[in-house]
């Protein structure tokens, strides 16, 4: 592969099919050259997504809690017509429950070995309405109808703040009017000058060795805040308004690390989007549900005039 298709995070590579009745799709480059200066999102996608025993682990180590996404999405409109983009799908948990209740659901992930066991789990299922595509916040194009939902957990921290305002313009323009996105990721809710003590706090809640085969342990956070791009919640609120979204609501809960633990409150946590319904014409603005810090944000995607 070229460099320049390198710098694509893998766009354009397409996952092997794993049954008759699965569609997969390659993620068509956004230029026929990108440009030097796009990100990589493979390298930034964590040493651990793309490791084939983290992701054989995944679903052990982490529950997305996807029947209950599903059914909070299904409160907000989702249905047997909805279309669905699961970026950063990751193995496909939500992929899977999605799919069982909408007409489309398109997962999108960078990194080949998630993408490997999302695929086998789609085939285990015998779903016909899911199609995969190797790409990033940067490079997924979206083709067919627009989509009714972007769903995202746990995977816009991978990016840099400026990047993360590319990826969420570019998730706003796929999005029909009235559409819905909902994000959900590990955001920081305290001020500067607390974050020495904070992050020590945090990292002080796991064990240094993980108690079992795919738990959390204490490197899991540190490796986190030190390579990965998780950001302020008041810098990621006025970063998704300036992109053209309104928050409509947003609250916030501790993550859950492991069952039955969880950081305090006070901690950093993830925004959970739990928001109501908004009535609004096509020439005014698109919905958006936005979790971070596991807390949540709702918001309204603005078409421009």
């Amino acid at each position: 592969m070229a460099a320049e298709a390198q710098r694509m995070a893998g766009s354009g590579r397409a996952v092997p099919e794993p049954a008759d009745k699965m569609a997969t799709m390659d993620a068509a480059l956004r230029r026929s050259l990108g440009p030097g200066w796009l990100l990589d999102e493979v390298a930034s996608a964590g040493r651990e997504n793309l490791d084939p025993d983290h992701a054989a682990h995944y679903d052990q180590k982490e529950d997305a809690g996807a029947a209950e996404e599903v059914r909070l999405l299904q409160e907000l409109g989702l249905g047997g017509h909805s279309v669905v983009v699961d970026l950063g799908a990751g193995t496909g948990q939500f992929t899977v429950a999605a799919a069982q209740v909408c007409a489309r659901v398109v997962a999108v992930d960078v990194s080949p070995v998630m993408l490997a066991k999302l695929a086998a789990k789609v085939s285990r299922s015998e779903l016909d309405n899911v199609e995969i595509v190797r790409a990033g916040f940067l490079t997924y194009e979206h083709g067919g109808s627009p989509a009714d939902i972007v769903y995202s957990r746990w995977a816009l921290h991978h990016l840099p703040d400026f990047w993360k305002s590319v990826a969420l313009q570019r998730i706003r323009c796929a999005l029909r009017p009235g559409g819905l996105l909902r994000l959900s990721d590990i955001v920081y809710t305290f001020d500067p000058w607390e974050a020495e003590a904070r992050i020590a706090a945090w990292c002080a809640t796991l064990p240094s060795e993980p108690d079992g085969e795919g738990d959390w342990s204490r490197a899991d956070i540190e490796e986190h805040v030190r390579d990965e791009h998780s950001t302020y919640s008041w810098l990621l609120e006025p970063m998704i308004e300036r992109c053209g979204f309104e928050i409509e609501r947003w609250s916030t809960r501790p993550i859950p690390m492991t069952p039955g633990t969880c950081f305090a409150p006070a901690d950093p946590e993830q925004p959970k989007f739990l928001g109501v319904r908004r009535q609004v014409s096509a020439n005014d603005r698109s919905r958006a549900a936005i979790s971070a810090s596991e807390g949540s944000l709702v918001a309204t995607s603005m078409t421009r005039s």
